[in-house]
């Protein structure tokens, strides 16, 4: 069947104004296949005709420039002549599971199109799915298929994705394929130490805080500890036990002010993730625990003096004061 079409027809895109349409059908009245031919100008079929060789002839005229001819006028007449073939009957893919993270750029399967044609060149491409988006983790290299968007598993593990397989005659052939993503094996990806900051002199074997740890994997088991390494310094004042985080050692703001941990989450596979922490510590109002003072003379007339008076913690202003029996030195 011969006709003329001014829009798209069967997924082949209209060329101009209108184009020619050759459609052939089974003996049930089933399309078979369709191809659309034309220029950019007016291209109108006028007759069909077949020959003893099984050739098909197509006439019509045309405006512009039809299949490489150069229009002579302001209108043409041209004949065709058109082998009828069969279209692609289906398509094949050499792999149909992926990995999760597989890198960008990686060839994923081979395309293969079937057809009874022996001398056919098929040209594939992705179609849209209407129910489905994940066409756009692939793209296509001549007949390769290519990861354009690495998968993760613990989003999706299934991709469906519709490609088409076109002749060199405009017959195709569209087939949805399934492909199932395999969940692998991935580091811990963060650690969280809820609480950063702490009153000096804590009891020591106190839990201080609780640490969390971050996997990909869902049914992954993480184990914490500290270890040695860069920001490590001070691990021996602490322990992790049970995911917490617990006093080992007792902390003294006149010591030190703040404390540097490396912590390790590593899973059951032993992929692991280390990260550096500042523990901070804040400054308590402590009692002084000792007085020391030099050079203390005190004469008949209770006069009293001394060159310094210290105490061993923190530095606070003092005064004397006079008892009945005794000097005092109490602190403001």
């Amino acid at each position: 069947l011969a006709a003329t079409t001014n829009g798209n027809l069967n997924g082949q895109e209209n060329r101009g104004y209108s184009d020619v349409a050759i459609t052939a059908h089974d003996t049930n009245g089933k399309q078979l296949w369709t191809s659309l031919l034309g220029s950019d100008q007016i291209d109108v079929a006028a007759g069909l005709n077949s020959t003893k060789d099984g050739r098909l002839i197509l006439v019509g005229s045309t405006n512009g420039i039809f299949e490489g001819k150069i229009n002579q006028g302001t209108r043409d007449v041209f004949t065709k002549s058109v082998y009828p073939s069969n279209p692609p009957s289906g398509i094949t893919i050499s792999n149909t599971v992926l990995k999760e993270n597989t890198a960008v750029g990686t060839k994923f399967a081979t395309i293969s199109g079937i057809d009874l044609d022996i001398d056919t060149k098929f040209t594939y491409s992705l179609i849209k799915d209407p129910e489905s988006n994940d066409d756009a983790y692939f793209a296509i290299d001549g007949n390769n298929l290519i990861i354009k968007n690495s998968p993760d598993y613990e989003r999706r593990n299934q991709l469906k994705f519709r490609l088409r397989a076109s002749d060199q005659g405009g017959l195709y052939v569209d087939e949805d394929f399934m492909v199932s993503i395999t969940d692998t094996s991935e580091a811990p990806s963060g650690i969280t130490i809820l609480k950063s900051k702490f009153d000096e002199d804590i009891v020591i074997g106190s839990v201080l805080t609780n640490i969390i740890s971050y996997d990909p994997d869902v049914d992954s088991t993480v184990k914490l500890e500290l270890v040695t390494g860069i920001g490590s310094d001070d691990n021996y004042s602490f322990k992790i036990s049970n995911n917490q985080l617990v006093l080992e050692k007792k902390l003294n703001f006149e010591q030190k002010k703040s404390c540097s941990i490396r912590v390790r989450a590593s899973d059951n596979e032993l992929n692991k993730f280390e990260q550096v922490f500042q523990l901070f510590i804040n400054d308590i109002n402590e009692a002084p625990t000792d007085i020391t003072a030099t050079n203390i003379f005190i004469n008949e007339f209770n006069f009293c003096s001394f060159d310094s008076v210290s105490s061993t913690t923190d530095t606070k202003v003092f005064s004397l004061t006079r008892s009945i029996l005794s000097w005092e030195v109490s602190f403001l």
